[in-house]
């Protein structure tokens, strides 16, 4: 094998391969590919095609030589759902009733999103339990430290016309389901 910097001989000490005339350490083990790919990038491109051929050996060399691990994709969630889920850490850990975190998660769907879009979900959720339970902001904020009492009452003040009118037509629609049965 050869050295891909000084065309030197290339020899295995036992632990990685080294270059026996610059010392350039290879590594545990010596990939041929990276040794054409940085051959071939430091050839000059003539025009644009092997230009772009000179690209993409350059960056095949790079990529090949560090042997990047394939990064894993993270699903994108919209931050209605991630106020949803929100509502329903907050509720369980507030221990308060399934039945009860359906409203307040039905309370939130009914508010605008320009009433509440910039602020944080957990703040959000925050607010609308305030809001729709009566909890503390303070409260909120020892169950969750990443939650901001200040920001909850501020958010809970902006939206306390929506949940309010809101949680009042859940309440009746509620109360008129259970009623019937």
């Amino acid at each position: 094998m050869k050295c891909p910097l000084c065309q030197g001989l290339v020899v295995f000490n036992g632990v990685e391969y080294v270059c026996s005339q610059c010392g350039t350490v290879l590594g545990v083990e010596h990939v041929p590919p990276v040794e054409k790919a940085v051959k071939a990038a430091r050839e000059k491109p003539k025009n644009e095609r092997e230009w772009r051929r000179h690209m993409q050996l350059a960056r095949a060399s790079v990529t090949t030589a560090i042997k990047a691990p394939a990064l894993k994709r993270v699903q994108w969630t919209p931050p209605s759902k991630r106020v949803e889920q929100w509502i329903w850490t907050l509720c369980y850990r507030l221990d308060i009733p399934a039945v009860e975190c359906i409203k307040a998660v039905e309370a939130f769907r009914r508010i605008p999103r320009t009433a509440w879009q910039g602020s944080y979900p957990v703040n959000v959720a925050g607010a609308v339990l305030n809001l729709v339970f009566m909890v503390p902001a303070l409260h909120i904020e020892r169950v969750e430290p990443r939650a901001c009492n200040t920001s909850i009452n501020r958010l809970a003040r902006k939206l306390a016309k929506y949940v309010r009118s809101a949680y009042a037509e859940i309440k009746s629609v509620v109360e008129a389901v259970l009623g019937e049965k």
